[in-house]
Formats: C-alpha cells, sequence, structure tokens
C-alpha cells in the first residue's frame, strides 16, 4: 500500500495561532509560494517585537555556512523560521547534505507546516485580469502549478507570468518546456546515474526530446530555473545551490517523452496534476464522494493528463461487477462513493471530492457571475448542501424539486448500482433496509444474524456495503415486517455466545465503556464485527445489543483467584496518580498519559471488582479512588452512569464513609455535566444521605440542587443549614454551565436563586458545623478545606461574580424600553460589588480591566440618564483606565479602551486624535467627531461604504435587521442626523422601539430623541462609548 506523510497547509489564522502558542514556527513550501505575504498577514504586531523572523537562505556556498544557520535557528528562543521546505529539512538536520549525488533513491516527501495556494485563487485573479476564455485560463495554471504526490499548489509569481506570456503569443512554445520539467516534482524515477552526471542526466530525462536545450533554457523565466535547481538539489540530496553551479558548466541533452497541453476545465487543473503525480508514482487512485460531487470529471480530467490509464467509475457498473473489477490486480482510477470505498477491500490513495466540491461550485457560481447563496447553519436539508446549489444553478430548480431529485437518485443509486436493477436481490436484503432506518451502518456480523434468523441469503460483499451505507431512503424498506426487537435480540444472541465461545469477556468490557466514553478509542476487539461499522465506529446498533438490556448481566464478572492481581493493578495505578513527583514535569506526562492510555483496562477492572465476591474494603476504595479520578478529572460522566449501580451497592452495603465522599464526588460531577440525574441517581443520593451526617453533608450538593432548579423547594423553603451550604455550594460550580448558555433569563433567574441562598446562608452559617462544611468542600472540590475563613469569604466574591456576569448580560440584551430606567438601576447595583473589589487596584490584568470597562459603561450609562453633567467624571475614569492597559497583550482589549478613551478625550479636552490609530469600530470615532464638525463628508463616505451581504448599510430594507440596527444603530442615527434624513431617523428609531434590545440602544435613543437641547450632542456622542 502506498502512503504519503499529511502536510499541514497554513493558512494566515492557523499561522497566528501557531505564533502564539509555539516558540518555534517553521513555515515552509516551495519557492515562490507566497510564505513571506503570508507570514506578514498573520504577524500583526506579533513579529519584531515579541517574535523573531529569519527568513532562511536559498543557498549555502559550504556546510559550514549551513552549520552556522543551523547554530543561528537553535538560539532563537521565540520565532518565526521561512524557508524552502528542503532548505529547513536541512537547518533541522533531519537531511545531511551529500556530495555524492545519486538518482538510485531520489528524495521527494514533503511535511510540515506549508503554504499553498489553490487553483480558485488564480482563477479569481485571472477573471479579474479580464481573462476567462477556459483554454487560455486552463493554459496559465498548467503553466503556474507544481504537483507531487503529497502536495500541490499553484505558484502566484508564475501565475503572472503566464499572463505575460499569454499576451505576448508565447505561452504555448513555454508549456512544450514546462510541462517536460514539471516531471521533475511529478515523476522522478530511479535511476543507477551517480556525480554530477546524475543532475545532467535528471533534467535531460524530462526535457522532451528534440528541444534545443540552450535555446530554451535562455527562454525559459527565471522562476521556473529557480524551481528546477531547488528540486534537483532537493531531490538528490545536495546542498542548496549545486545544481545550479553544475548547469552552468555541463551540457544538457533532452532525451524526454513528448509533451501534450490537455484541454481541461481550469478548475481541475491542479488537481488533476495532484492525481496524475499519485498515479504515475505507482499507486493506484481513488475519487472518493457523495452523487453529483464531480468525481467523473476529476478522474477524466487526470486521464487526458495521464493518457491510457483505466478509469473505473461506479455510474458504469453494478456493486458485484465493480468489486471483482477492482479486485482483480489490474490498475485502476477508480470512481466511487463513500459507501463504494469503504465496502470494496481496495488498496489506493483516496481524493476525497470534500477536498473541493464546495470550492466547485464557487467556480461555476464565479463562471456565471452568480452570487451562491449559503444555507442557514441550522438548515437540515437530506442531501449535502453542493447538491442544492449546482442543481439551482444549472437548472433554476427550486429547493423542494432538488430535494425531490435527490431523493429520487439515491434511490436509484441504490437500486441499480448497488443492486444492479435485481429485483429479487435486493428483495432479499430489504429486511435490513427496514431495520437500518434506525440503525445504519449495520455491522456486518449482525446484518449476517439478522438475514440467517430471517432465513435470507447471505452476501459477503452486501453486508460490508451495509455497514458503510448510512443514508436511510424513506421509501426502500417502506412496508417491510420485521420485528425490530427480535432483530437486535438475535443480535445480541450471536455476540454473547460468540463472546463465550472464544473467551472475549476482556473485549466486551472494552467495548462497553469505550462506546459511552468522552474519550472514544474504538480499539481493536474480537467482537468488532458487531459493533463496528466499515469505517471503524461504533454503528448506532451497539447501544440496543450492548445497554437495552444490560448485556454484562448476561455474563458471571466474578474475578476469583485474579481477584488480588486486579486489586494490586488498582493500587499501583494510585501510586501512578499520588506519588509522583510533581515537581518532575516529565514524570507528571508519564503519570498522566498512564493513566490515560490505560483507562478501559482500569473501567473493566473496577467493574470485575465490584462484581466479586469477599472484597476487602481497601480494594473497594482503590476502586471507588481509581473511578474517581476518571469522572471528576476526565468527566467520564458516561462510565459513571454504566458503573453508578455498582458503585451504590457497594456504598449502601459498606456504608463506608470513604466510599460516601468518593461516590458523591462522581455523583456531583455527573450533575453537573449533565445538567440534570436521571431519578434513579437523585433516589440513590436521597438514600445514601440517610445513612450518616457525613453522607447527608456528602449528598447536599446534589440532592439540594436538584430540589432547587427542578422546582421541587424554593430557596427560602430549605429548612437545614447544611443543606442550604450544600445547595449554594452546587449552584456556584454549576454556575459557569448556566452562563455560557448566553441566555438571560435563565441567567437572571439563577443569580436571584444564587444570591437568596447566599443571604440565607449568612444567617445560618454559625450552625454548621466545621465537619459539615469540610465533607461538602472535599465533595465538590476533592480537596481537603485548609482555611475556612478564607474560603467563606470567597463565597462571597463568587456570588459578587455571578452578580455581575448576569448585570452585564442584562445591560447588553434587555428587551423592554419602556422600563429600561429601572432595570439599569438593578444592574448598577449587580456591577458594583465587584466594581469596588477593582476600581483602585495599582494595576490590572487582562480579566479585571474588561470588567473594569464593562462596569464604566454601566456607571456611563447611569449618569447619562439620571444626571446632567456626572457623566463626565466617568469619561475622566475611562481617560485614566487607558494607562492601566497600556502594557497589556491583549490587542483587542486595549482597541476597545482606546477607542473609549479617544471618544472620553475629545469631550473632556477637545483633543482630536492625529492621525487616527487603526481601529476596528473607527467609524464610532469618526461618529463622534463629525457631530462636532469635523470631517462631516469623510464620515458620511465611510458609513456610505460599509456593506451587509454586499448591500449598503444606509439602505432602507437593511434597516429592520437586528444584526444591522444592534450594532449599527447610533452610527446610522447619526448618519441620517447630519444628513437631515428624517426617513431614515424614523425607521432607526421605529426598530428601536419595536425589536431593539440592550440598555446601550435605548440609552441612545432617549437621548437622540433630545438632541437639540442643549448639551445633548455631547451626552449623545459620550453613549457611543457605550458600544466600543
Amino acid at each position: 500500500m502506498f502512503s504519503y506523510i499529511v502536510v499541514e497547509v497554513l493558512n494566515a489564522k492557523q499561522l497566528r495561532k501557531l505564533l502564539r502558542s509555539q516558540d518555534k514556527v517553521f513555515v515552509g513550501g516551495l519557492p515562490f509560494v507566497g510564505k513571506t505575504t503570508l507570514i506578514t498577514e498573520a504577524c500583526g504586531g506579533l513579529c519584531g517585537e515579541k517574535v523573531q523572523y529569519i527568513e532562511l537562505p536559498k543557498e549555502f556556498h559550504s556546510v559550514d555556512e549551513l552549520n552556522a544557520w543551523k547554530e543561528k535557528v537553535d538560539k532563537v528562543r521565540r520565532g518565526v523560521i521561512e524557508g524552502r521546505s528542503y532548505v529547513i529539512d536541512l537547518v533541522l538536520g533531519k537531511v545531511t547534505p551529500t556530495d555524492k549525488p545519486s538518482l538510485v533513491s531520489p528524495l521527494r516527501g514533503i511535511e510540515g507546516e506549508v503554504v499553498k495556494v489553490k487553483g480558485l485563487r488564480a482563477i479569481r485573479t485571472l477573471y479579474k485580469e479580464g481573462i476567462r476564455d477556459d483554454k487560455v485560463v486552463s493554459k496559465v495554471l498548467l503553466y503556474s502549478t507544481v504537483a507531487m504526490p503529497d502536495h500541490y499548489t499553484v505558484i502566484p509569481k508564475l501565475v503572472n507570468e503566464g499572463v505575460e506570456l499569454y499576451k505576448q503569443g508565447k505561452l504555448d512554445k513555454a508549456l512544450n518546456v514546462v510541462l517536460g520539467l514539471k516531471r521533475l516534482y511529478a515523476l522522478l524515477l530511479p535511476e543507477d546515474v551517480s556525480g554530477e552526471e546524475a543532475i545532467v542526466h535528471a533534467l535531460g530525462s524530462v526535457l522532451p526530446k528534440g528541444i534545443d536545450f540552450k535555446t530554451a533554457w535562455g527562454e525559459l523565466s527565471d522562476t521556473w530555473k529557480e524551481l528546477v535547481y531547488y528540486r534537483l538539489d532537493w531531490a538528490l540530496g545536495l546542498l542548496p545551490g549545486t545544481a545550479k553551479k553544475v548547469l552552468a558548466r555541463k551540457e544538457v541533452t533532452p532525451k524526454g517523452e513528448a509533451v501534450s497541453v490537455p484541454q481541461i476545465d481550469p478548475f481541475f487543473v491542479d488537481l488533476a496534476e495532484w492525481g496524475k503525480s499519485i498515479y504515475l508514482n505507482g499507486a493506484d487512485l481513488c475519487i472518493v464522494g457523495p452523487i453529483k460531487s464531480a468525481k467523473s470529471t476529476l478522474a477524466d480530467s487526470i486521464r487526458q493528463m495521464i493518457g491510457e490509464v483505466d478509469v473505473v467509475d461506479y455510474n458504469n457498473y453494478n456493486f458485484l461487477s465493480l468489486n471483482e473489477k477492482l479486485t482483480s490486480g489490474e490498475r485502476y482510477i477508480a470512481v466511487l462513493t463513500e459507501d463504494l470505498y469503504y465496502s470494496i477491500p481496495t488498496v489506493c490513495i483516496m481524493i476525497h471530492s470534500d477536498k473541493y466540491i464546495s470550492e466547485f461550485i464557487d467556480y461555476l457560481y464565479l463562471k456565471e457571475n452568480k452570487r451562491r447563496k449559503r444555507p442557514h447553519a441550522d438548515t437540515l436539508r437530506p442531501g449535502p448542501d453542493y447538491y442544492y446549489d449546482l442543481h439551482e444553478l444549472k437548472y433554476g430548480m427550486e429547493e423542494d424539486e432538488i430535494e425531490d431529485q435527490y431523493l429520487y437518485e439515491m434511490d436509484n443509486y441504490i437500486k441499480n448500482t448497488v443492486f444492479g436493477g435485481d429485483v429479487k436481490l435486493m428483495e432479499n436484503y430489504l429486511p435490513l433496509f427496514a431495520l437500518g432506518k434506525d440503525y445504519l451502518p449495520l455491522p456486518v456480523k449482525a446484518s449476517e444474524a439478522v438475514l440467517k434468523y430471517l432465513n435470507k441469503s447471505v452476501h459477503e460483499p452486501f453486508l460490508r456495503w451495509f455497514s458503510a451505507f448510512y443514508y436511510r431512503s424513506d421509501t426502500i424498506g417502506e412496508g417491510v415486517e420485521i420485528d425490530k426487537k427480535q432483530a437486535v435480540q438475535r443480535v445480541r444472541e450471536e455476540l454473547i455466545r460468540a463472546v463465550k465461545e472464544q473467551g472475549l469477556q476482556d473485549d466486551l468490557l472494552r467495548v462497553y465503556f469505550d462506546n459511552v466514553s468522552k474519550f472514544v478509542y474504538y480499539p481493536e476487539t474480537g467482537i468488532d464485527g458487531f459493533v463496528k461499522t466499515a469505517y471503524g465506529n461504533y454503528s448506532p446498533l451497539a447501544d440496543a445489543v450492548l445497554y437495552d438490556p444490560d448485556i454484562l448481566e448476561e455474563f458471571g464478572w466474578d474475578l476469583g483467584d485474579k481477584l488480588k492481581e486486579t486489586c494490586d493493578s488498582l493500587g499501583e495505578l494510585l501510586k501512578h496518580i499520588y506519588e509522583v513527583d510533581e515537581d518532575n514535569a516529565s514524570e507528571v506526562m508519564k503519570s498522566a498519559l498512564n493513566i490515560f492510555e490505560r483507562r478501559l483496562y482500569n473501567y473493566a477492572a473496577v467493574y470485575r471488582v465490584l462484581s466479586s465476591h469477599d472484597v476487602d474494603i481497601n480494594c473497594i476504595r482503590n476502586a471507588f479512588y481509581a473511578m474517581k479520578v476518571y469522572v471528576y478529572y476526565l468527566e467520564e460522566v458516561g462510565v459513571f452512569e454504566k458503573l453508578e449501580e455498582k458503585l451504590y451497592d457497594a456504598v449502601v452495603a459498606t456504608k463506608d464513609e470513604e466510599l460516601v465522599r468518593e461516590y458523591m464526588k462522581m455523583a456531583f460531577k455527573y450533575y453537573l455535566n449533565t445538567r440534570s440525574s436521571p431519578q434513579k441517581i437523585v433516589d440513590h443520593v436521597t438514600k445514601i444521605a440517610g445513612l450518616s451526617g457525613v453522607a447527608k453533608a456528602a449528598c447536599s450538593p446534589v440532592y439540594a440542587v436538584d430540589m432547587v432548579l427542578n422546582g421541587k423547594v424554593k430557596p427560602e423553603g430549605i429548612k437545614d443549614p447544611v443543606e442550604v451550604f450544600g445547595a449554594l455550594m452546587g449552584l456556584i460550580e454549576m454556575g459557569p454551565l448556566i452562563m455560557e448558555k448566553d441566555n438571560l433569563g435563565l441567567a437572571v433567574e439563577f443569580y436571584n436563586v444564587l444570591e437568596g441562598l447566599y443571604h440565607k446562608f449568612t444567617k445560618v452559617a454559625k450552625v454548621i458545623d466545621d465537619e459539615a462544611i469540610r465533607t461538602v468542600y472535599d465533595v465538590v472540590y476533592d480537596a481537603e478545606l485548609q482555611d475556612k475563613k478564607e474560603f467563606l469569604d470567597y463565597i462571597s466574591v463568587v456570588v459578587d461574580m455571578y452578580g455581575f456576569a448576569a448585570g452585564v448580560m442584562t445591560f447588553y440584551n434587555y428587551g423592554i424600553e419602556g422600563d429600561f430606567a429601572d432595570a439599569l438601576e438593578r444592574i448598577d447595583l449587580m456591577v458594583t460589588p465587584v466594581y469596588s473589589y477593582i476600581v483602585n487596584e495599582p494595576s490590572l490584568d487582562k480579566e479585571r480591566a474588561t470588567w473594569l470597562l464593562e462596569a464604566y459603561k454601566v456607571k456611563l450609562a447611569k449618569e447619562l440618564l439620571t444626571s446632567k453633567y456626572g457623566y463626565k467624571a466617568v469619561l475622566q475614569d475611562i481617560v485614566d483606565l487607558y494607562s492601566k492597559v497600556e502594557g497589556l497583550p491583549d490587542k483587542t482589549l486595549k482597541e476597545r479602551v482606546l477607542l473609549a478613551y479617544l471618544i472620553s478625550k475629545l469631550l473632556l479636552y477637545g483633543e482630536v486624535a492625529e492621525p487616527i490609530p487603526p481601529l476596528r469600530a473607527e467609524v464610532l470615532y469618526r461618529a463622534a467627531l463629525a457631530l462636532t464638525g469635523k470631517d462631516v463628508d469623510g464620515f458620511l463616505k465611510e458609513v456610505e461604504e460599509i456593506r451587509v451581504r454586499g448591500r449598503p448599510v444606509t439602505g432602507l430594507k437593511l434597516l429592520r435587521e437586528p444584526e444591522v440596527m444592534d450594532s449599527l444603530a447610533p452610527i446610522l442615527l447619526t448618519y441620517f442626523y447630519l444628513k437631515g434624513d428624517k426617513k431614515g431617523i424614523e425607521k432607526v428609531t421605529k426598530y428601536v422601539k419595536k425589536g431593539g434590545s440592550g440598555i446601550p440602544l435605548f440609552i441612545t435613543k432617549k437621548i437622540f430623541d433630545e438632541i437639540n437641547i442643549k448639551g445633548n450632542i455631547n451626552k449623545y456622542i459620550a453613549s457611543l462609548i457605550l458600544y466600543v
């Protein structure tokens, strides 16, 4: 089987992320592919100041020079290093340059982070140049594309050269040479040639016979010469620059095969070059993807590039004949759907249509000068998005028609391609289609068990196909009578029989727990045929077979003589956890990795220990401690759910307080992650609470929170002080999960409940004994309480922080204009405690600076609403805030504070920033300037240039859309006010009145309604700060 290293292709966003997370980032690729441009785009303010930028040489004059560069790069503490991929490999020591070149085994792999340019980008460039003729565009792309088996790219510089050659009428002549030279990248065959002759021979072997080398080389662009030199140095493992020196004094005799210019669609040039290179290097090629995803077009393009090659297209075969053809041993380029690819034992390199189909549809729309509509993210359709876009563009079909067409084509594919139009053959498998409506893809042995149970014929290829097919037809299998429950039961029985006969109990346990694990691993086991699809993941059928009812109950799991060994293994696990040297990073990492990698074995060990008889309490405790690590820290709540019954039984049987604590830690983490617990677990917790005082305290974070959140009791209805404390602690830990939902009503309700519980707790705290507090603390945090007073102070701060978060959320999302003044008063009360903590701190980190900015905005809103001049004091606070954030690394935060600072300085001191610093929300500052009479025309022009979905934001049709109005209302009000456009003003204010939300919007409208009152222009300008 052929395989190639996966190349990580960089874009600016990815590179920016790497620069922030890694000390050294190497940016590679072929010559002239745009590495410097990408780095410049990605670096922003990072490079130079904090990240050292180094460009590696293109050539080395000696090995000593190379070694000097190795040392230089090695000394870089934090940097981005740009260079050609082969040069990077040399500097990193992955390749050692040779002075004895040989073509016996030419280098051809490329790896690491590389820059790549796709053909569509080049096509857009050519269209902008006015070059739209397919033949010409295709030739320019042929001239500028370089492909290898593991990588392909368009070279931007060559695109520009291709355009110039076309304009000069020289492109066809240049292609006669370039198409030969590209073979150095696409296919450089091993030959027994050594020394400098290897360089000369390699070049001569790719150039078409009959070419006058001196003339052709003289006319060849420097860009292509450089690509040739680079490839020869790389292929032969030479010091970069060697090939150039040798070729300057050697004669080259062209002796390669003639070239021809293929006539293929421009979009497929780079892909076809890539596919051609894969095939010519000895691998068969499979082009895989859904129906109508341009697979056949790509295959035909590759065929035209190569010449004689057998294209095996599923559109021309049925499944069985296709299976026979692709397993005959003959070479091929295959066109397959995903289900066919995974159900036929092919050995080929795959190009999946997912890599290009969306861009291909973009290309088709670009050719037609039409705009492609993107579906809403929540749109559910039976077919893939590209299918709809393609049929809308080509045939003008409506969505309902396209959907009907897709369903028809899929059914036709099943009937004619898969089953070859054989009605009887298909009827044999209709029960699987009926069962598959709930469970596709079906595991191979599951399908076999069902077919045998129903006395149907069994053909192995179709069993494989059902394990790869996941489309669920509305019509095929409809009306077929099958007792699905009985069919699943038969699969289950066959699995149980196989496990017992083959001794696969360990495999069953691994699969049982892996299927519900947060970190699904899909281990290879002896029962894969009952639970896995052709893709190697678990079939939906696995849940029914394994858990409904619980399959483990069909076996005996008592460890017997192996109990001590298993208990000892759990003890060893705990040593890895608790006895590791925390100061030794290597040991900590090794321990963590061991714990993680052995999780499935440990789950099985715990299950068996808890299923055994006469187990001493220390072994049971070790089982609980082990599971606590996985459930509490790795959040393996699915595994806990499957083990919970046995854990509970052990707690009740032993009444051991250590087990109570450990069980409740797991139950609490389960509750946090699921936001609720099944009634069974709630009942278990309630029963455990009755075992002792310690048990009651340990259980309170779960059952008290459950009572509050599910409306079983209101906070004021909780009488027991320990339950008050437990509910408070449970809610505090659940808070982030509730707040992240970004649901204003839920957040405010949560805070009100939390605040009520806290006030109740302050009244009863003195009567809660220390042991109860320490127990609750241990359950919630899996740690021993060190300082009670410090912890109680911490609770107060956390409650205030939730108030702050709920207040800020209300500030931006409040939706009732009529009573927003009362809401603002409440918001101010909610943010003030946190504001008081941080307002006088001499220095701020990013988090606190952000909080303070939000608090100032709330304070500013209140002053704008309630006083005539009080807002100016808040503006001065904002001016002072800027000096505290200047040194922080967060660019976005600094921009926000700078914008508020500039508006504040304008209002307080009349200061105008010249020039205006680059800001993403610069238009807010320009609005402030325009309202003071400065550069009004510039502001109006900038607003008129703002586009939403290609339309000007000032267009009246957009003035009722929330995505426009909620963020741009103050800008638009300013724009229409300065233009004297009453109709526009009316549109904006009408929206705010009927559909607007957020205190800033209501403040802006209220001040604007009175903008002509003396002093209100300045207040309106100040209100712009509410939007930074």
